[in-house]
């Protein structure tokens, strides 16, 4: 008995390694996967909404500067599919406009500096700074996207005009 106590007791943390895995690698499993319906899709753009609340933080001549001639929900869409988060976008954002550059401009430069501390040491600016700045900026954004209406409500409610009956 007291072998396979023992036993247990030794097998144990190699059985925790794959958990303590998830939490360094961003893996996750949620209830919510696991209850979803067969033909449910879940959301694909999960940034469209911090997206276009950003763009309207930053005001019109700001966004023209960072963004150059492309759409910055788009732009930021982009770089939310190829692993950016959003105050690392917002960061990037900072250094893009303290130095004249696009924001595609900085999160280039971020993946062949090796990261976002690489490419605000290639500036000579301090990323604790930046960051903190950045945390400001994504919980006012946070707080005005939980104050909209659940996307499924809008998109219903603008199908038709006040007045007006749906089309059969």
């Amino acid at each position: 008995m007291k072998n396979a106590i023992l036993a247990v007791l030794l097998a144990a943390p190699l059985c925790a390694a794959p958990a303590a895995a998830q939490v360094y690698t961003g893996a996750e499993l949620s209830p919510g996967g696991l209850v979803r319906e067969e033909g449910e899709v879940p959301p694909k753009n999960h940034l469209r909404r911090f997206a276009g609340l950003y763009s309207v933080e930053l005001g019109t001549a700001a966004a023209y500067s960072l963004f150059g001639a492309s759409e910055p929900v788009r732009e930021i869409l982009s770089l939310g599919e190829r692993g950016f988060h959003r105050q690392e976008v917002i960061a990037l954002a900072e250094l893009a406009m303290e130095r004249g550059l696009t924001l595609r401009e900085a999160a280039s430069l971020s993946r062949k500096a090796g990261g976002l501390e690489a490419a605000f040491r290639v500036y000579g600016l301090d990323l604790p700074f930046y960051w903190r700045r950045a945390g400001e900026i994504k919980g006012r954004l946070d707080a005005a996207e939980a104050a909209l209406p659940p996307e499924e409500e809008v998109s219903s409610s603008s199908a038709t005009a006040p007045g007006e009956e749906p089309a059969p």
